[in-house]
């Protein structure tokens, strides 16, 4: 192996032998060209040497060699046939003459082109060169950098795989941490389950209570797997499973969540369902679970439907809600990682808004998140409503109690500024200023 100044690396002899695309550049005395170079070095002054690397300088030599030699041959031609001619035929003499000087000038002429031509071509093949090499040292260094990026992402993907292996630790660990509390909250529940003496309506409370703690376990246990998910091999659990009791536990769950939040829960069952199913029990009720629960969560007034009907070799459900829906922009976005949509993010403020002007009607709703003082509920009529700053640091103080002086001091305003500041978060949370209750919410609020 060898080191090859064309390729910038090591090379064996074969390949340099095959490849004759470097023009010997490991051996840059070694050419006809740099051989001449030398001798005129030698030869001419060094004031004269700048002008032989130049085309016209090339041309110039070449042309030199090319005159001489064929000026020669002629010559020589033109000797043999004189010397067949007598001295008496002058006219004869005198036409060779006249035929061998056109005929120098023509091979001149066609001489000189093919010279340039030459020259032209030698300067197209180092220009080549050039480019080749350039291109050549650039694709090293994409190498070197790739190579540079391949180690990052490495050391990267070691430290990703040592933190995932930490996080599977504390999944595991964590989930060991909550069982214990969980087996203790479900042994309870299944001794007052199994108790005679419970009432009947409290029966049934117990009974949602085991069953939500034994889906929860099932959720905590279902952590363990995360070594299956993360390789892609998480396997389904198919066994046989009571479908109309299993239909009767989700339907619990969720029907006193309802009734709670003053919706109703109507579960139809489409005929008649059969007694036993093969399915996964956990995941099934893990996506049943995920569905009603949003649905329940994010319904406002009104109600949920829940369908079931089978047919065949195939449960169809069908759950429809009176939540506010999913606009039609947002269907491909809500399914990637960690993304909600506007509708869920700003819900639960608007709710929270309804709900305190339900409670003490059109505008004193402020004196009462004043007084309950919230951070959470803030912050989320912040980011629902899309407060600027300043907004948000208005309303903030104005809920811990202070005046309009008061903020004004503390965010280096006018007073009359600080009131404009709030009455633009009124308009945006859509409350009338105008009207006789908000200017008692806008008196109180002030301090006045």
């Amino acid at each position: 192996m060898a080191h090859c100044p064309a390729y910038q690396g090591p090379i064996c002899s074969l390949c340099c032998s095959l490849d004759a695309r470097c023009h010997d550049l490991c051996k840059p005395q070694a050419s006809l060209t740099a051989q001449w170079n030398a001798v005129l070095r030698r030869l001419l002054p060094a004031a004269a040497l700048p002008y032989l690397e130049t085309g016209l300088g090339h041309y110039l030599l070449l042309m030199t060699g090319i005159v001489p030699v064929l000026a020669l041959v002629l010559g020589v031609l033109y000797t043999h046939e004189r010397l067949a001619f007598g001295p008496e035929q002058l006219l004869l003499i005198a036409a060779l003459q006249d035929s061998f000087i056109k005929a120098f000038a023509a091979l001149l002429l066609l001489s000189g082109v093919a010279a340039w031509w030459m020259v032209l071509t030698q300067q197209s093949r180092l220009v080549a060169q050039e480019e080749s090499n350039r291109q050549t040292q650039l694709l090293i260094q994409e190498i070197e950098s790739h190579q540079r990026t391949d180690e990052a992402l490495q050391k990267a993907k070691l430290i990703a795989e040592q933190a995932n292996q930490a996080k599977s630790r504390y999944i595991t660990a964590i989930s060991h941490e909550l069982r214990t509390p969980l087996n203790s909250i479900l042994g309870y529940a299944q001794i007052l389950d199994a108790d005679e003496t419970v009432p009947p309506h409290r029966k049934q409370a117990v009974t949602v209570i085991r069953k939500s703690g034994d889906h929860l376990l099932s959720v905590i246990e279902g952590t363990l797997d995360i070594t299956r998910i993360e390789g892609g091999k998480l396997s389904l659990d198919v066994r046989a499973v009571n479908f109309p009791d299993f239909m009767q536990q989700i339907v619990g769950m969720f029907e006193l969540q309802a009734r709670n939040k003053g919706l109703s829960f109507d579960y139809q069952p489409g005929g008649e369902l059969p007694s036993v199913v093969r399915a996964d029990e956990k995941r099934m009720r893990q996506i049943l679970i995920n569905v009603l629960g949003n649905a329940v969560k994010f319904t406002v007034r009104g109600g949920v439907s829940f369908k079931v009907e089978c047919r065949r070799d195939m449960a169809i459900f069908e759950i429809s809600d009176t939540a506010p829906g999913i606009p039609n922009a947002e269907p491909g976005r809500i399914f990637e990682p960690f993304e909600r949509g506007s509708t869920a993010q700003a819900d639960g403020s608007r709710r929270l808004l309804a709900s305190f002007h339900d409670q003490t009607g059109d505008d004193e709703w402020l004196v009462v998140l004043r007084e309950e003082n919230d951070a959470s509920a803030i912050e989320s009529l912040i980011a629902a409503f899309r407060l600027t700053q300043r907004e948000a640091e208005v309303l903030y103080w104005v809920v811990q109690g202070k005046t309009s002086n008061d903020i004004g001091d503390i965010l280096g305003n006018s007073p009359r500024t600080v009131n404009k500041h709030l009455e633009h978060v009124f308009e945006k949370l859509g409350v009338e200023t105008r009207t006789a209750a908000a200017n008692l919410a806008l008196s109180k609020m002030r301090g006045s």
